[in-house]
């Protein structure tokens, strides 16, 4: 008999979170609880009931609502659930990370822990952090840039290039102390 991928079922496995009782993260990236609410009550039932997570568009991340150990509700990101069920607390210092660069995919062998400065690296070899005349701030394209060295370099003045390109002369002299590596990609 020939078995297709399709055909073979995903084993989930669900642990439970930390400092959360009463609710359990999946390997696919599911949060699930016991409570069950009643009116203004609540209860912890027998069989477990998965959370609908809520998208923060701000952010670009999963979201849902939890009651932590010590009873207050409050909204978490469903990827630092995930990693708190499956890679325990983080050590000092570090953040979770999705490894593809995909905010989205909260899947626990697609999370893990690292520096702030290990997040922003990610960023860049996945192409989520714009640079240069890709920012929003960006005032010159990459060829405008190339020609403020080219311009200073035949001797014209900060302020002359300025004129000509539409921005400040400080902008200028910030690039030239810069370098263009500060600008472009």
């Amino acid at each position: 008999m020939n078995l297709l991928l399709s055909d073979v079922a995903t084993v989930i496995s669900y642990r439970p979170i930390p400092g959360y009782p009463h609710y359990e993260a999946g390997s696919n990236g599911a949060i699930r609880t016991y409570y069950v609410w009643h009116s203004k009550t609540r209860r912890v039932a027998a069989t477990p009931r998965v959370v609908r997570p809520h998208f923060n568009k701000r952010l670009g991340y999963y979201m849902v609502p939890v009651i932590r150990g010590d009873g207050k509700y409050t909204n978490q990101y469903v990827h630092v659930l995930v990693a708190l069920a499956f890679h325990g607390l983080p050590p000092k210092g570090q953040e979770v990370r999705h490894d593809n660069g995909v905010k989205t995919n909260n899947r626990s062998d697609n999370l893990i822990y690292g520096t702030r400065l290990d997040n922003n690296r990610d960023k860049l070899r996945h192409g989520k952090q714009p640079r240069g005349s890709r920012h929003h701030w960006a005032k010159l394209s990459h060829r405008q840039l190339m020609s403020i060295f080219q311009m200073r370099g035949r001797g014209r003045l900060q302020q002359e290039i300025a004129d000509r390109l539409g921005v400040s002369q400080g902008y200028v002299s910030h690039v030239l102390k810069n370098g263009q590596e500060y600008y472009v990609v």
